[in-house]
């Protein structure tokens, strides 16, 4: 039996959870709270490159309506690119 498509799987699951992150994150941003909540469960699950592409997007997407909410779930992340700007 070809385990092919288990690996080509396994190599492209990161990329599907932050597809769907950002996907459930679309759909909750009429409101603060709920999107702050899926924010935070969604990057329960992505290692530090996936949190860093996460929060990317984010800052386009979000960032005139939650800034605040950006800052505090990505803390590290949020303080190093405004220092390094």
């Amino acid at each position: 039996m070809n385990n092919n498509h288990i690996l080509n799987y396994e190599n492209k699951q990161p990329e599907m959870l932050l597809l769907y992150a950002k996907k459930i994150l679309s759909d909750a941003s009429s409101r603060k709270s709920l999107f702050k909540r899926q924010l935070i469960n969604s990057i329960k699950y992505m290692n530090e490159h996936e949190r860093f592409e996460c929060y990317k997007w984010c800052r386009i997407k979000f960032y005139d309506l939650y800034p605040d909410v950006l800052e505090e779930v990505f803390p590290d992340i949020f303080k190093a690119v405004r220092f390094s700007a």
